[in-house]
C-alpha cells in the first residue's frame, strides 16, 4: 500500500517539475528572485559586519568607549540601504544610477 501511494507522490511530482521547467520564463523569474533576496542579505549582512568590525578596530586603536562602533554600525546601515535600493531598482528594470 504504501509503495503505490510513494510512487503517486513521485509521479506527481516528477509532473510538477515537468511542468515547471516546460515554462522557462517561470524558472528565469524564480532563479531572479533568488538571486535578488542573496543580494540583499549579503548587502545587509556584509555592510554592517564590516562597519561594527572597523567601528571595534577603531574603537581599540583610539581607546574610545564604542563610539566608533556605533558610528560603524550606522555607516554600514546606510551602505546597506543604499546598496539595497540600487540593487532593487535594477531588479525592477530601471536605471541603476538614476
Amino acid at each position: 500500500m504504501s509503495s503505490v501511494i510513494n510512487k503517486r507522490k513521485y509521479e506527481s511530482l516528477t509532473m510538477e517539475y515537468g511542468e515547471i521547467m516546460s515554462q522557462p520564463s517561470r524558472v528565469r523569474s524564480v532563479v531572479k528572485a533568488l538571486a535578488l533576496m542573496t543580494t540583499i542579505s549579503s548587502y545587509f549582512i556584509g555592510s554592517i559586519v564590516i562597519g561594527v568590525f572597523a567601528g571595534i578596530w577603531l574603537d581599540n586603536y583610539f581607546n574610545t568607549s564604542g563610539v566608533f562602533l556605533i558610528i560603524g554600525f550606522f555607516l554600514g546601515l546606510g551602505t546597506a540601504v543604499m546598496g539595497i535600493y540600487y540593487a532593487v531598482r535594477k531588479f525592477l528594470g530601471g536605471n541603476q544610477y538614476e
